[in-house]
């Protein structure tokens, strides 16, 4: 669980955001809310402040409390997963120089935690900075690449802590254009 709030949050002290609890834990983050971990599945939901259902003893006694809290139990806010198996800014490149070659041209790679976003076209130094530029971006989990376009979808991707932030922010009217294969 710490690898990945530190992975996901860049939290050099992640250990101290970790409260462990018999059937799930309970992660502060830092801009006052709190996710719920279900141990049992990795799921998680978000809450605006700390919440105290990490101490249930079991797993579906922590069901039956968040049953009355969260509307749709079967829609949490992200679930965790194994980082060692996402896809790797390596894998990116490859597949960027496999599938445009020279067509298109990478200003920029950035790692958002759970995703990479590749800024098309050059990146301007000292330029115009109000000028926006269209972003893949790629959800290292999966490995789905979205192709957005220059506007608040690019710039919800940039500032989505979470894949399901991400999701929530685009919605679902997109759909990828490719998967990656890992």
């Amino acid at each position: 669980m710490v690898a990945w709030v530190a992975a996901v949050y860049n939290a050099c002290d992640a250990e101290q955001w970790v409260t462990d609890g018999p059937a799930a834990f309970q992660v502060r983050i830092d801009d006052g809310q709190a996710l719920l971990v279900r141990k049992r599945t990795g799921e998680y939901w978000a809450f605006p402040g700390e919440t105290n259902l990490y101490t249930a003893r079991s797993d579906r006694r922590l069901r039956h409390a968040l049953r009355e809290l969260v509307f749709d139990l079967d829609r949490p806010t992200g679930v965790i997963h194994n980082p060692s198996l996402d896809l790797t800014e390596q894998q990116l490149t490859a597949w960027l120089d496999a599938t445009y070659g020279r067509q298109l041209i990478i200003g920029q790679i950035i790692d958002r935690g759970w995703a990479f976003l590749a800024i098309k076209g050059q990146v301007m130094y000292g330029g115009d900075m109000g000028s926006q530029t269209a972003t893949l971006a790629v959800i290292k989990r999966t490995g789905e690449v979205w192709d957005l376009m220059p506007g608040r979808h690019a710039v919800a991707a940039f500032y989505a802590r979470t894949e399901a932030g991400f999701h929530s922010e685009v919605g679902w009217t997109f759909q990828p254009i490719a998967q990656i294969p890992r």
